[in-house]
């Protein structure tokens, strides 16, 4: 969507991490973190959204998305990228509401990992800290304190969100920034999982009507629903 935003273009290729693509030896050699997204520009290699918006802006574009931003936007940035959809997605999922097991998700991606370790020692170390990763995350997952906390805190950073917008079009005011494309993602994701949306259900709510824009802009429309590149299996299911 920052892409879309910043009118640049690339050479995209879709990473279907449903299917474990981003285990794959030879994407983990590009970014060894083996987590989406990756952007290769000549040399550069990036692997953090954040850093990759922040290099694309102030190389190709005025920086309209992330520098020419007041610091309380940029903390706004921070806040949203930590916002914990992957454990809000999986506790969603733990007891197959939407057919999906965690469990045996969790455990399938740790059997992987130590698996291509033992196949690509050149990888090795990077693999063992993936599925470290995941034997963690499991841990986290399977805490049901832990997963309530999550989801209170993030009914709090809803609630800032709103706070936020009240008043103003976009996070940062007239403008759109990268922290409105984090909320987007994050906004999305919660109507998907039909968790945390009590936002979205009321059409009157402010942070509805702020989701509406996000929706109604073309980057959005582009990235979310209209990208031909996206396979339907992997696109939000947004009613």
């Amino acid at each position: 969507m920052a892409i879309e935003e910043l009118q640049l273009s690339c050479v995209r290729e879709v990473v279907d991490i449903t299917k474990n693509a981003s285990f794959e030896p030879r994407y983990m050699q590009l970014n060894p973190r083996g987590v989406v997204p990756t952007l290769v520009d000549g040399e550069q290699v990036l692997w953090d959204s954040r850093a990759i918006v922040r290099y694309l802006d102030q190389r190709y574009a005025n920086g309209h998305l992330w520098d020419a931003h007041a610091e309380e936007t940029k903390a706004w940035i921070d806040r949203l990228h930590k916002f914990p959809l992957m454990l809000l997605s999986y506790s969603v999922w733990v007891l197959g509401k939407r057919g999906e097991k965690s469990a045996d998700i969790l455990a399938d991606k740790v059997g992987r990992a130590y698996r291509y370790a033992e196949e690509n020692p050149e990888l090795a170390d990077a693999y063992r800290r993936k599925a470290a990763f995941f034997e963690t995350f499991a841990k986290e997952l399977g805490d049901a304190q832990h997963v309530a906390s999550a989801i209170e805190t993030s009914r709090i950073v809803l609630e800032q969100l709103r706070e936020q917008v009240r008043a103003r079009r976009w996070i940062a005011g007239d403008r759109i920034s990268f922290a409105d494309c984090i909320a987007a993602s994050v906004l999305s994701r919660l109507v998907d999982l039909g968790l945390l949306d009590f936002w979205y259900r009321d059409r009157s709510d402010r942070l509805r009507a702020y989701f509406d824009r996000l929706r109604g802009r073309d980057s959005y429309r582009f990235v979310f629903v209209g990208d031909p590149q996206i396979p339907e299996h992997l696109r939000l299911r947004l009613p």
